[in-house]
């Protein structure tokens, strides 16, 4: 979890300088930053700590595999609404959006740090969601 936070703050540095905070380039670094560059690295570690350290999970899942499907899915679109609604937020024009411009940093870095960042745990929950529905199919049709 603390890899998304790094990973994030070193891609939003690099993206806010080479592109403008619109929708297309806000999703653009929703999808692929948050997805290939945080979320998928970030997934890999962890089914990788899954496995080497054989955390049991739960015999009895309360979950289906439709619902956690849907649930992964949605999220997933999440992100994509969320850096729709970063993309219209407008410029700092009053004293207190330059108090939030000094904690977080000017607004085009803060647009794409807060997409890549919130984008890269959902989405790295919802990798690990699809990673745990593949695994149950797998496991039930190889039993039949």
């Amino acid at each position: 979890m603390l890899g998304i936070p790094i990973l994030a703050y070193f891609f939003a540095n690099a993206f806010s300088i080479l592109v403008d905070p619109t929708f297309a380039s806000i999703l653009l670094a929703s999808m692929l930053l948050a997805l290939l560059a945080t979320a998928l690295p970030c997934t890999c570690v962890a089914i990788y700590f899954l496995h080497s350290r054989q955390i049991a999970r739960k015999p009895d899942p309360q979950i289906s595999i439709a619902k956690a499907l849907g649930i992964a899915l949605l999220s997933l679109a999440l992100v994509g609404l969320a850096a729709y609604g970063i993309a219209q937020l407008p410029a700092c024009t009053n004293a207190k959006c330059r108090n939030g411009v000094a904690l977080l940093g000017h607004f085009r870095f803060a647009a794409f740090y807060l997409t890549c960042l919130l984008g890269g745990w959902i989405t790295m929950f919802s990798l690990l969601t699809l990673y745990e529905v593949l695994r149950r199919f797998l496991k039930s049709a190889i039993k039949r």
